[in-house]
């Protein structure tokens, strides 16, 4: 307690990115909402960090010599959901319902749009080894006995840091979901408690990072479209930006309606895509831009890599590779055409496999 209400400011924001930020189950929200037993120092705490974000808004709005320097990061967290949205699921149920790839694989060019997310506008275009990125996962598969879940999943987070081509910029948080609502969607198939949970995870971590603008990437296959609905429902002008990938036909997203949406002022800040590319596009061309145009160039060559790095054994037919290697390069195309009229590089299409050489019958 003594420790957190000393701190104060941007000093305060990076001391809780870097408690979230260790790779393992216990961070802020752990700290603050299940180890204090004590209403009133969890109340002192949380009104303290409403506090400073409030003093870190002054500066912004006066535009301060610290304004000048906190403009040089993105301040804002990117939540993103994992199954059929980082991984695919490969169709199994009840992690998702994507057939496009196989379980597992890493989908083209979604690590590159956590990074340029995450680095903004303003600031510099990479990460350095000792910055402190700002992750999130949110997660539907419920926290059991001690952190036995987390940990298959930090796992696997490290093994994105560790791999060769595009890796994950930071190490991540985690926000697990729960028994009661993953057991309820199991049992009945309502997808109302998992967008519940999810949401409620959000509202503890806002809480706890009220200086920060917020982003959600997710897919439509179960309950993220109406979890992302909640959240900016309850804090509209935090929740800046809902990346949303299609993995069924956009009309059957549980709890989305475009009327309603557009009348929220939901729609305007919503993004429906199938390729990661497209959701870059989607980002660098927004009024204001979400990233650098170059930024959009990192994210159309790593999703360049990050297919030539899918396995032969990751493919269930060599039409599903032509399938998704055509899919992904109509994108580029897509991105290409922008980039050239910025002025920016283009970006060299995916090579279908050579067949048969020269002379060869």
């Amino acid at each position: 307690r003594n420790i957190i209400l000393s701190t104060h400011q941007d000093d305060l924001s990076e001391l809780k990115t870097m408690t979230d930020s260790k790779g393992d189950y216990f961070c802020m929200n752990k700290l603050i909402y299940d180890d204090i037993r004590s209403g009133t120092v969890r109340q002192d705490i949380l009104n303290h960090f409403r506090k400073e974000a409030a003093v870190q808004q002054a500066h912004m709005d006066m535009g301060t010599r610290r304004a000048r320097q906190r403009m040089q990061k993105g301040w804002r967290k990117i939540l993103s959901d994992v199954d059929d949205t980082l991984t695919s699921s490969g169709g199994k149920y009840p992690a998702g319902i994507d057939t496009s790839y196989n379980k597992r694989v890493v989908y083209p060019g979604v690590i590159g749009l956590y990074r340029e997310l995450d680095l903004g506008i303003h600031g510099p275009e990479e990460f350095g080894n000792s910055t402190v990125g700002n992750l999130v996962f949110l997660s539907a598969r419920p926290h059991v006995y001690k952190d036995l879940s987390e940990k298959q999943n930090f796992k696997k987070f490290q093994k994105l840091r560790e791999r060769e081509g595009s890796k994950l910029h930071t190490i991540p948080s985690l926000l697990a979901g729960d028994l009661s609502s993953g057991r309820e969607f199991v049992m009945t198939g309502d997808f109302e408690p998992l967008a519940r949970k999810k949401f409620d995870n959000f509202k503890r971590f806002i809480s706890i990072y009220p200086e920060y603008k917020h982003f959600f990437v997710c897919d439509n296959g179960q309950g993220d479209v109406r979890a992302g609905e909640l959240m900016h429902d309850q804090f509209p002008k935090h929740f800046i930006g809902l990346f949303v990938h299609i993995v069924q036909d956009v009309q059957k997203s549980y709890g989305f309606d475009a009327e309603r949406w557009r009348k929220k002022g939901l729609m305007e800040k919503t993004c429906f895509f199938r390729q990661y590319p497209d959701a870059a596009l989607y980002a660098a061309t927004r009024v204001p831009p979400l990233i650098q145009m170059r930024g959009l160039n990192r994210i159309c060559h790593d999703a360049v890599a990050d297919f030539d790095m899918i396995l032969p054994s990751q493919w269930s037919s060599e039409t599903q590779k032509n399938d998704r290697r055509s899919e992904l390069n109509q994108s580029l195309w897509r991105c290409n055409a922008i980039l050239k009229s910025a002025g920016e590089r283009t970006v060299p299409l995916i090579q279908t496999t050579r067949q048969w050489q020269d002379g060869e019958k």
